[in-house]
């Protein structure tokens, strides 16, 4: 019993022994093969993992990590894979689309998309397929997957591609630079050559650095990199290319998904030197407008100021002996030239011109622009002004005509940059016969004559062209002599241009002669005295300059008339109202009272029949309200002289 019991036991030890040897021998076995395929799995030159039930990764090679640049074990599932690697920000939608349906019904997965190189503007594409794993059940195992780089498959090479790029860029209106993932520059079409002024040959193989001016040198490249970075927003950029003889050119650069391969990137650039030349006329013409303004008021209160100084000259001038006229002559002479620069002034105001075209004496106009222009020019530079010897009347825009001439002598003037002559003249001249150009009559020419430059006549002819200008970049707009021209048109005359290159260029402007009945001469101040025109009536003078308010107080009742003086408008009113005859109404208007003058005007209007109406301001005409002439009104400018005070007011009580 012993025996068999001892048997019995030796047999059981010896069973249960030979069952874990073979249990170790097996498993041993297993993990020598795990260990063997572990060897040849990552030695596979594609990228194998293994999803478990939960679709967590549970297996890879190391091909996976070299392909895609990361462990998928680093991450709980391909949708975090998807969201925290470096895919192509363009692809992930993709991605996502199709992980969708793998996940919640365990389809198979077969992908496309590109991983973006960290350290270069280049790229790779990939394919990533899985294969379902079912038991009998048909019940979800996992998954099995492989990672392949199919870059070379689907691209061409860089040679071939640029060779087709290029027939295709060089078509395009816009331009077109390529470069490759080091950021050197592989291809560039017609229109960027244009753009930077650069020739292909100096440009190909060379970084894009080279186009970055030097305090920002890196600046383009960098931005050109940061396209491929998948979560940042690509709005178009502006930046300054470096062209040729180190000229800046703003540009706007725009990549869209124009990318081609893994080593060639297409941008484009938009040039904005025009866009930027438009900003800066529309800053400059807001600046002008500014000071034109400004100038405006300057010369309304510099205007009042000359109506004290003449009328207490006027005043002063009935006090003293004859001997001492001379003193008040040279006074009047001194206020009549500062009088004509304020006009010149309010001539470039920026102000819209008149309606009704003025009758003017041209040469006063030539004088005014003379004592304008004398200060403007360079010591070098001679200038003669020619009256001609008969005072002709034109009828035009004023200020459009000392515009004109403005531009006209600053042209002559810029043409001599190492000093000359340049003269003005005025001279009256008939045509017998209709031309192409004016019609048979009397004419005044004026002629603006330069020393300078010249014109060649290819150049000469397209002088008047919009936006053609002779002179450098920034240094001109091409519009002055369009201009020139487009009022000559307007007032029924024209422009004639004869230049001869490295001689000089005379500008004649042609205007029609106009046979005013003023035309009598300004005379001196004993003439200016003896002048004044008696006449009789009531006048309602209203002025809140005091001074002003006196002077012409004085003159009105030198002349024989019953002035009534207010010195704002709620005593016009009054005044108005508490008299019962009131024959003509002289009011001072400026430009915050346009409104208040026009009212009191109607008032005075319908409680006198037959009330004559004067308006005088320090600012032009035209810079007042329309609505104030629309009446018949007349329009006395400050400052006046005392003869043309009575003149006036003679002309509305006594000639109307």
């Amino acid at each position: 019993m012993n025996h068999v019991t001892e048997f019995l036991g030796t047999a059981d030890l010896s069973s249960s022994t030979s069952e874990e040897a073979k249990y170790s021998n097996q498993h041993n076995s297993d993990l020598a093969l795990n260990s063997r395929l572990q060897l040849v799995f990552d030695n596979v030159p594609i990228g194998l993992f293994h999803l478990d039930k939960d679709n967590s990764i549970d297996f890879e090679n190391d091909a996976v990590s070299s392909i895609l640049g990361t462990r998928l074990s680093s991450y709980n599932s391909l949708l975090h894979v998807v969201r925290h690697t470096r895919i192509h920000s363009a692809d992930k939608y993709h991605i996502f689309e199709n992980l969708r349906p793998f996940i919640k019904s365990n389809r198979s997965l077969n992908i496309r998309f590109r991983i973006t190189s960290p350290r270069s503007l280049s790229f790779k594409w990939i394919r990533l397929r899985t294969i379902p794993e079912f038991d009998n059940k048909l019940s979800y195992q996992g998954a099995s997957g492989i990672v392949e780089d199919i870059t070379e498959h689907i691209t061409p090479g860089p040679s071939q591609l640029i060779q087709r790029l290029q027939h295709i860029i060089d078509k395009i209106d816009y331009s077109i630079l390529i470069c490759d993932a080091q950021g050197k520059i592989r291809a560039l079409n017609l229109k960027f050559t244009e753009l930077s002024g650069y020739k292909k040959s100096e440009l190909l193989g060379q970084s894009l650095d080279s186009l970055d001016p030097a305090e920002n040198k890196g600046t383009l490249r960098n931005y050109l990199r940061n396209y491929f970075e998948p979560m940042l927003k690509k709005p178009k950029h502006e930046e300054q290319l470096l062209a040729r003889n180190h000229a800046l050119v703003p540009v706007e650069i725009s990549i869209t998904s124009t990318t081609i391969d893994s080593t060639l990137t297409v941008f484009s650039f938009q040039d904005l030197r025009h866009r930027k030349l438009s900003e800066l006329k529309v800053l400059q013409s807001q600046k002008l407008d500014t000071m034109s303004k400004l100038a405006a008021g300057a010369v309304h209160d510099f205007n009042n100021a000359l109506a004290i100084i003449q009328g207490n000259v006027e005043m002063l001038g009935d006090h003293i002996s004859e001997e001492k006229y001379d003193l008040i002559e040279l006074t009047q002479i001194a206020i009549n030239k500062c009088a004509m620069l304020a006009r010149g002034l309010l001539g470039f105001t920026r102000q819209p011109a008149d309606d009704n075209p003025d009758i003017i004496n041209l040469s006063n106009t030539i004088k005014n622009t003379g004592y304008l222009i004398v200060s403007t020019l360079h010591k070098n530079i001679e200038f003669k002004i020619d009256y001609g010897s008969t005072a002709g009347y034109v009828r035009v825009d004023s200020e459009k005509l000392s515009n004109v001439l403005m531009n006209l002598i600053l042209n002559a003037r810029d043409a001599m940059p190492k000093g000359g002559l340049l003269r003005l003249a005025v001279e009256q001249v008939e045509l017998d016969a209709d031309t192409k150009q004016l019609n048979k009559g009397k004419y005044l020419c004026i002629s603006i004559f330069d020393t300078g430059t010249g014109m060649s006549k290819a150049v000469a002819e397209r002088a008047c062209d919009p936006f053609f200008s002779t002179k450098p970049t920034g240094k001109g707009t091409g519009l002055g002599l369009t201009t020139a021209l487009t009022f000559a048109n307007e007032s029924n005359g024209t422009l004639h241009i004869n230049s001869i290159e490295n001689t000089g260029t005379t500008v004649s402007l042609w205007l029609p002669e106009y046979k005013s009945k003023s035309t009598q001469s300004a005379g001196n101040y004993r003439e200016a005295f003896n002048d004044i025109q008696n006449g009789s009536g009531t006048i309602l003078l209203v002025d809140n300059n005091n001074e002003i308010r006196s002077s012409t107080k004085y003159s009105l009742q030198l002349a024989d008339y019953n002035v009534i003086e207010a010195a704002n408008s709620p005593d016009a009113l009054k005044f108005i109202y508490h008299y019962d005859s009131i024959d003509l109404l002289l009011m001072d208007v400026s430009l915050p009272l346009d409104t208040i003058a026009l009212e009191i005007a109607q008032i005075a209007r319908i409680r006198f029949k037959g009330i004559k109406l004067i308006f005088s301001s320090a600012h032009a005409r035209n810079q007042l309200d329309k609505a104030l002439f629309n009446s018949e009104a007349e329009f006395l400018q400050k400052p006046f002289s005392r003869r043309a005070l009575t003149s006036l007011v003679h002309k509305k009580l006594h000639l109307n």
